[in-house]
Formats: C-alpha cells, structure tokens, sequence
C-alpha cells in the first residue's frame, strides 16, 4: 500500500510538473504525453484489479478522461474535422466496451455503449433532420433497440451480467429517435409526445411479461 501512495504522488507530480511546460511541446509530443500516461494509467489499472479493486477504477478514469479530453485537444490543435473527432471518440468507446470484458465491470460497458449511441445519434441529426418525418427517424433507431434488446434476452442464460447491459441499453435506443427530435426543429412537438407514450407503453409491456428473465438483472 505504501508502494501505492508513493507511486500515485508521483504521477501527480509529474502532472503538475507536465502541466506547466505543456503548451511548449510540439502537437505530435503533446500527443506521445497524452498516450504515454493514458497507457500507464491503464496498465495501473489492470495490475491492481485484484489487489485494490478502487485504485482499478482511480486509475481507469484516469486512463479515459486523458484519452477523451487529450484526444480532442489534440484534434482540435490539428484543425480536425468534427467527423474525424467523432470517429476518435468512437474508437475510444469500443475501447470502453473492449475493457469491460477484459476487467470484469458492467459500467465500463454501459459507457462505451450509451456513448456510441450517442455518437451515432449525433452523427445522423443532420440527415434525419433533411426532410424530417418521424418513421423515418424511427428506421435509424428502433431496429438498433431491438437488436441489443433481443441480444440481452439471448445472452440472459449465459452470461446474465452482460445480457443486463445490452437489455438496458437497447431501451435507452428504442427512445432514441424522439430524443433526437427534440434536437430538430421540424420535429412536431405534439408527435413526439404522442411516440414516447405509445413507446413506453410497449416497453412496459414487454417487460412486464418478460420479467422472468430480467429480473434476475436486478440483483447485478
């Protein structure tokens, strides 16, 4: 343990120490730092994920904070276009869903999935919102919902931690479409209250006489 503390305070100092000089570093050197510490942070991580499960999690938020906000920096110092900034934050999302099954925990993979679902609702605004009617919105989102839903339940018999995630996600998705309408102005107000009502209505029920096998969820 004294190893630890002694390690963790000299990480901070070497931070504080990084964030005085840091804007006098070229891009490309601003970059190896970010991927340097995000690396060590991550190797930190996964060599005291028995010993000190907090420290895991201390150092894996870390490890993704530096890669999110060290990423667009740099991104942005490189005069980046917003779709290479999204297909980076989209790596680093697959990267949260890879590391949820290499350390063992739920949330790590509901982060990467919620975020590229988030990622993905940004990414087709635009073109949803040219000519907007709401069955076309719906085309983009209810068959990613049904996909992880129906993927949950399939998974609920082997692997009942993860069936969790996909379940719970694949609900978030199946509202997906009107909470990108809120987000376009050709969207009627009035429909979009209207689809959320008949969607949690159908959501209710599914649940409801599917509860044997979610319920079992409850208790991850």
């Amino acid at each position: 343990m004294v190893m630890a503390w002694l390690l963790g305070a000299f990480v901070i100092a070497g931070l504080i120490l990084l964030a005085f000089h840091f804007n006098r570093f070229t891009t490309p050197m601003q970059i190896t730092i970010f991927a340097c510490f995000a690396l060590v942070f991550y190797i930190l991580g996964y060599a005291f994920r028995r010993q000190a499960p907090p420290l895991t999690h201390l150092f894996l938020t870390f490890c993704f904070v530096l890669l999110i906000a060290g990423g667009i920096y740099c991104i942005q110092q490189l005069n980046g276009s917003m779709a290479l900034t999204l297909l980076y934050l989209g790596v680093v999302c697959v990267l949260l869903c890879l590391s949820a099954f290499i350390f063992g925990y739920a949330y790590l993979l509901y982060c990467g999935m919620l975020g590229l679902a988030l990622i993905y609702g940004f990414a087709t605004v635009q073109r949803i919102g040219e000519g907007y009617t709401w069955w076309k919105s719906e085309l983009y989102w209810v068959p990613l919902a049904c996909l992880l839903t129906g993927l949950g339940f399939l998974m609920n018999s082997g692997n009942p931690k993860w069936a969790g995630v996909f379940a719970v996600c694949g609900l978030i998705s199946f509202f997906g479409a009107e909470i990108q309408a809120l987000y376009i102005s050709e969207a009627k107000r009035d429909v979009i209250q209207l689809l959320l009502f008949i969607k949690v209505f159908l959501a209710s029920a599914l649940f409801f006489f599917t509860r044997g096998y979610w319920y079992t969820w409850l208790r991850l």
